[in-house]
């Protein structure tokens, strides 16, 4: 069963477009198609909202991706909790290339010098640790306060040995070179850490549950000590049940105290020296904490979350049908619409058309498709998971009436096209979206 649910998965993630298989020389994995990243576009989008936007003590930032290799040593301690492999140098994702007779220059020698003895970084927080103090201060914020970053990581480059793979076909894709997270550093006071802690994880757990049909396959886990970073205090992780196993969301950790000395040193140990007041008394240090949510990961278990099978009908007075439906959240959904002409009629053609483009300007992903019967269009809509569909015929052209339909309840409202645009923001998209 869980051999034949992996495989049912691939074949509609291929055929839809979330997913394309690809076939390099750093090893064989899935790449997004084009609704894969359109998917995993609003997915970071929402988690900025969460995180940064709606708050009013988190900032955005934006750090390197390429860092020299003695910052690994010491940053590369408190910015992940769990054991990782020794990073890729910078050469090993860099296509092979032949000098010939090509002279360098004084500037090429000196970017060849630096690439040699520089790193991918292999976390998120690897730039935040250095700069959110500085960070902090530039703005005026007190403690306590976040910074946030999205970005692309990398890990050590791997080889791919088919066999291995046979039985888990989506391992490449869970552990590639390239990967995506999203991750938030906390400055708490000492004493509001454990708090701060627990805050968090209410927090992003919640944030995960509104966007799963199935809530209950999600899991907080506390970690063991041993297997984090003896200065860690409190470590969890967020994973989701899927056909594949236990799938990791996201890490929330307190790391502990460390001084601002202590960061921009690089010093993680937490034993840098405390500030001290005017009165001369010692001040604690302050706590750091982080949450690291993994957007590959993230976008593979909400497809699996979302998938469902039911019998409906695509017509009136159709028969009931085997359906594949694609259950995502509103906000996560490629697209948002689809525009649905129900026969081949030039004008109707053009006034579908020119409704789908007042959507798409109003910032509504909206697809128009007219091909096939309507009854087909529907089946793939369902496959995409586009939450609204809107089916205009013929007496549209006379009355202006439309139909608009929820993916998920197979219900039908008629209106007035246009009314479409309102109805949808009011329902979908308006500020009061939950």
């Amino acid at each position: 069963m869980r051999k034949h649910a992996q495989e049912l998965l691939l074949s509609l993630w291929k055929q839809r477009g979330f997913l394309s298989e690809a076939r390099s020389s750093v090893g064989g994995t899935y790449l997004y198609g084009p609704l894969g990243a359109e998917l995993k576009r609003n997915l970071i989008n929402d988690w900025w909202n969460a995180v940064v936007t709606t708050s009013g003590n988190i900032q955005g930032l934006d750090t390197p991706i390429v860092y020299p290799s003695s910052t690994h040593k010491t940053e590369g301690k408190l910015s992940c909790s769990y054991p990782h492999a020794d990073l890729p140098d910078v050469r090993e994702l860099q296509p092979p290339h032949e000098e010939g007779n090509r002279t360098l220059t004084a500037s090429s020698r000196v970017s060849e010098e630096a690439t040699a003895s520089s790193v991918f970084r292999h976390c998120i927080l690897q730039g935040m640790l250095r700069r959110h103090i500085s960070a902090g201060s530039s703005l005026g914020m007190k403690v306590p306060f976040g910074i946030a970053e999205v970005g692309r990581i990398f890990k050590s480059v791997q080889p791919v040995v088919p066999s291995l793979h046979d039985d888990n076909p989506i391992e490449p894709f869970l552990h590639r070179t390239e990967q995506d997270q999203a991750g938030m550093l906390f400055v708490s006071p000492t004493k509001e850490g454990r708090e701060w802690y627990s805050h968090w994880q209410r927090s992003r757990l919640r944030w995960w549950k509104k966007l799963t049909h199935n809530p209950g396959a999600l899991v907080l886990k506390e970690t063991s000590k041993q297997d984090v970073l003896q200065s860690t205090l409190q470590c969890s992780t967020i994973q989701y049940n899927s056909p594949w196993g236990p799938i990791v969301l996201e890490t929330i950790v307190n790391h502990g105290e460390c001084s601002t000395d202590a960061v921009t040193s690089g010093d993680t140990t937490g034993q840098g020296q405390a500030s001290v007041t005017q009165a001369g008394q010692a001040e604690p240090n302050p706590q750091l904490l982080s949450c690291v949510a993994e957007v590959d990961k993230g976008i593979l278990a909400l497809l699996c979350d979302s998938y469902t099978e039911a019998k409906r009908p695509y017509g009136p007075g159709t028969e009931l049908v085997d359906s594949k439906i694609t259950r995502l959240h509103r906000r996560l959904a490629p697209y948002k619409v689809a525009v649905l002409p129900v026969k081949e009629n030039h004008k109707l053609y053009l006034y579908c058309q020119m409704l789908a483009d007042e959507l798409r300007q109003s910032g509504i992903s909206t697809v128009y498709d007219s091909s096939d019967t309507l009854e087909h269009r529907l089946v793939i809509q369902d496959e995409v998971g586009t939450p609204y569909r809107v089916i205009a015929d013929e007496g549209s052209l006379e009355t202006g009436i439309v139909s608009l339909q929820d993916r998920d309840t197979t219900a039908s409202e008629d209106m007035n096209g246009q009314d479409v645009l309102l109805t949808l923001q009011r329902m979908t998209f308006g500020v009061h979206v939950t």
